[in-house]
């Protein structure tokens, strides 16, 4: 099957009424010199689509006519409803009187037999609880009236079937696009079609029409009815001196015109109120996940800060316990224990690990000119090996006065928090 072209599709405003355009490059050399009706540029653009080869949609569902028209006219919108169903009774006006006419000028007889995927809310896809609309000449009814119980079969036939099945294809295809199916309705389950004791072919949909409408009826009610003979009806025409029964017909079936809409109404109302109950409620829980992310972000923040408290405590306390551990190996170290390799002044040593938070800038080097006193203890604490083994060293520090340090650091290359950081690490671990 080719691959569907894009048509040229949306709604433009034909008078009162909008209408759907399909556009093809076929449609662009008609004048447009002359007047015509909204009904008649609906045909216009409608030329030809019946044998475009794009009879199947490229998406499992619906076409996009259909998406374009509701896009177009939101029936959720206010005012959204009305002119959407006014361009689709157009469009099947036209259907109609296409048909009419065709009857007209070769004396054929056409049925034209319409079943619509919508239903009034919660209504069961069962046959007694559908219609079709129906075309025939009336001409034709009225002279063959022995064929009224064989046109009632058919019409009832094709609502059990093909009425059925396209109400259950269009519920599976709106659910597809996720579209509000009044599930939840609060509006009660209307009830089966009334259908008059004897009725075989309804009256016209209104005086002078050649469309009827045809109410579903049980499943298989119309298999055994046998066919009635019936005196040709006269045909129906609109005037001032239709007999009262004739208007009285007529009146009830505006009647139940009327109430089939006030019901529609109703449950669009419902739909609209639960619609709005949901909006609600939705914008409800947005406010209390603000409130609560807002919260979940200030607990977040102190924690973060508790946890970083912490980790600070916690190396303070291992840093004084490794303070502690020192201390008594100091006082537990042999008399004549002498000072480790590395506090000889004479060995060069270039620290090859430093501390994570108090190293200088850059490694120094050491230098035999460098103090004898600065540069084992450097070394160690560059290194950060215990300065237990240290007491010599200790024992001279105390005879230097605390300007000499200074010096002796900042000539090692230490400054600003990096000299500090190692003058509190010499007090702590040599208890200066």
């Amino acid at each position: 099957m080719p691959s569907r072209s894009p048509p040229l599709f949306g709604t433009a405003s034909l008078g009162r009424t909008p209408c759907l355009c399909i556009v093809s490059a076929s449609h662009l050399w008609v004048s447009m010199t002359f007047t015509v009706t909204s009904k008649s540029r609906i045909a216009w653009l409608a030329s030809g689509v019946s044998t475009d080869n794009q009879h199947h949609p490229s998406d499992p569902g619906f076409f996009p006519e259909l998406k374009a028209l509701r896009d177009s006219l939101p029936i959720a919108e206010k005012g959204g409803y009305a002119p959407r169903q006014e361009f689709v009774n157009d469009v099947r006006e036209i259907l109609f009187d296409v048909a009419t006419i065709l009857d007209r000028i070769i004396g054929s007889t056409t049925l034209i037999l319409h079943s619509e995927g919508t239903t009034r809310p919660r209504t069961p896809a069962r046959p007694e609880f559908l219609s079709s609309t129906v075309y025939i000449p009336p001409a034709f009814l009225a002279a063959n009236p022995e064929a009224h119980m064989d046109i009632a079969r058919i019409v009832q036939a094709y609502i059990e079937t093909v009425g059925v099945l396209t109400v259950n294809a269009w519920t599976t295809n709106a659910m597809r696009q996720r579209w509000p199916l009044n599930s939840h309705s609060t509006s009660s389950i209307p009830t089966a079609n009334y259908i008059r004791p004897g009725l075989i072919i309804p009256d016209p949909k209104q005086v002078g029409s050649s469309v009827y409408i045809f109410r579903g009826r049980p499943a298989g009610s119309l298999d055994a009815t046998p066919a009635i003979a019936v005196a040709p009806p006269d045909p129906v025409v609109a005037s001032p001196t239709a007999s009262g029964d004739g208007r009285e017909e007529l009146y009830s079936q505006d009647v139940l015109n009327l109430i089939s809409e006030i019901e529609h109404n109703h449950a669009l109302m419902m739909e609209i109120q639960e619609l709005r109950g949901q909006v609600t409620f939705l914008e409800d829980s947005l406010i209390q996940t603000q409130s609560a992310l807002a919260s979940r972000e200030a607990a977040h923040d102190a924690e973060c800060a508790q946890f970083q408290r912490s980790i600070s405590s916690l190396q303070h306390q291992l840093h004084r316990a490794s303070v502690i551990t020192s201390s008594t190996s100091v006082s537990r170290a042999p008399e004549n224990a002498g000072p480790p390799s590395y506090a000889s002044s004479s060995q060069l040593f270039t620290p090859t690990k430093s501390r994570t938070l108090d190293s200088p800038r850059s490694a120094p080097t050491a230098s035999p000119s460098k103090s004898e006193i600065a540069l084992p203890l450097t070394t160690a604490y560059l290194e950060d090996l215990p300065m237990s083994d240290l007491r010599p060293v200790r024992l001279m520090i105390r005879r230097v006065a605390p300007t000499k340090w200074y010096e002796e650091l900042a000539t090692l290359g230490y400054e600003g928090d990096a000299m500090q950081g190692l003058l509190d690490a010499l007090t702590e671990d040599l208890g200066l």
